[in-house]
């Protein structure tokens, strides 16, 4: 027996007559159409980033042509950052400063298609590089205005905007990370694009830096388990019935005789 477990890939040979196993993660299905759902991860002096460097990544999976946010610290009148799409189905990302200093820009590539897509967003800072990358592929390539603190008492959302779910997240989401104090390389951000759940070890940055990675695989509850070793699990908020943990976004193509 060949066994295929955890993220998927693809392996070409001579299977023979063997039986293959094939052993699917769940990913999170967010409904936006019902009562707003997403993550909510509870506020800690790891996510405020302050005046400092950050990044995040994800893969998403979406039809939603509405604005939506995948990755978000901030309250309805700032400060804070949000990271997702703009209606047009590109990649947006947007910051507020809450002291007269606002940035909102939007990629080119539609991300709204159905398919599965890497997104990574790096900052370096004020004044810094402000990257955005779809795909292991360099999207955004701008200069941060000179802002002040962005820190907050709102805990980190997944999936929303807000806290309170607002402009939320429609389609599967998996493989949630964030890094405080560093923005990730383009290289790293290629091995991010590689594959669904990439060992963060493998990185050139290492994991000192990284202070959340949400699967969101864990398939069955209302946690979703950080396994970044810092325990800052997030809670599925406005989460109704069992369905919304999908055996969508990981699949292992088999091309061989027998």
């Amino acid at each position: 027996t060949i066994e295929f477990n955890g993220t998927g890939g693809l392996m070409e040979g001579d299977f023979g007559t063997a039986d293959i196993n094939v052993n699917m993660d769940p990913a999170l299905d967010f409904d936006a159409n019902s009562t707003e759902e997403h993550v909510l991860v509870a506020d800690h002096a790891d996510f405020d980033v302050g005046t400092g460097a950050f990044s995040t990544s994800w893969w998403m999976k979406t039809t939603n042509t509405n604005e939506f946010y995948v990755v978000a610290k901030m309250v309805s009148a700032w400060p804070g950052f949000r990271y997702g799409c703009h209606s047009d189905g590109h990649l947006q990302i947007q910051l507020n400063d809450n002291a007269g200093v606002n940035a909102d820009y939007n990629g080119d590539k539609n991300l709204d298609d159905g398919s599965w897509h890497h997104c990574a967003i790096t900052l370096a800072g004020p004044s810094g590089a402000w990257k955005g990358y779809v795909d292991g592929v360099l999207e955004l390539d701008e200069t941060a205005p000179a802002y002040a603190s962005l820190d907050n008492s709102n805990g980190l959302s997944i999936g929303a905007a807000y806290t309170g779910g607002e402009q939320p997240f429609d389609g599967l989401l998996a493989d949630v990370k964030f890094w405080k104090g560093t923005a990730v390389s383009a290289d790293d951000v290629k091995i991010l694009a590689s594959k669904i759940n990439v060992d963060p070890s493998l990185l050139s940055i290492g994991t000192t830096n990284l202070k959340g990675w949400w699967k969101l695989n864990d398939g069955t509850g209302l946690t979703a388990v950080d396994s970044s070793g810092n325990s800052k699990n997030g809670t599925l908020t406005n989460f109704t019935g069992s369905d919304y943990w999908q055996f969508d976004a990981f699949s292992v193509n088999a091309q061989g005789s027998g």
